[in-house]
């Protein structure tokens, strides 16, 4: 239908603009008890907005990261009953996909890096609110990749034929 012309056709070397999502969770004791934390001054709480079908029970405590946290990068840091901590960072990018691809495991190594300094500081300052503390026994993390759609630019099937390989690639 329509012809695919030379720029379209070397995609994968365009500029695209998003952002990295980086998501952790630590398991740093059995029980938090957020009530006590809340009315504590050791932590700055911050409003948290959840949807309706959220169970009462589960709401985390979202708080700002004790000083002297480091990573402007920081966009949410929760408090979880169950004893976990979660942090998600949000970190922007402008670059093709190919440099972004070979940037993410220096990148996810540096925020794996941070994270535990992080919540080194959020568990120091909540340990006495916490059952059975242990700064984290298990955790988990998770990377997204958010790319501003340009569908001027290229279209999604485009996109997907000529940088699909690099976007399988950064998967793994």
């Amino acid at each position: 239908m329509f012809e695919k012309t030379e720029s379209k056709m070397n995609s994968c070397d365009h500029v695209f603009s998003g952002n990295i999502f980086i998501f952790h969770a630590f398991d740093v004791g059995d029980d938090i008890n957020l009530e006590k934390i809340e009315k504590s001054s050791k932590v700055a709480t911050i409003p948290l907005a959840l949807p309706k079908y959220f169970k009462k029970y589960h709401n985390p405590l979202a708080v700002q990261l004790p000083h002297p946290a480091t990573s402007p990068a920081s966009i949410s840091c929760r408090i979880h009953g169950f004893g976990a901590v979660s942090l998600t960072y949000k970190i922007p990018f402008r670059d093709t996909l190919e440099n972004l691809k070979k940037g993410l495991e220096a990148l996810d190594m540096r925020y794996q890096e941070q994270s535990i300094t992080d919540v080194r500081s959020v568990f120091d300052t909540i340990q006495g609110y916490i059952a059975q503390p242990k700064f984290f026994q298990t955790k988990s993390s998770y990377l997204v990749i958010q790319v501003n759609p340009e569908p001027e630019t290229i279209s999604l099937s485009d996109l997907k034929d000529s940088c699909g390989g690099v976007i399988a690639s950064a998967l793994r």
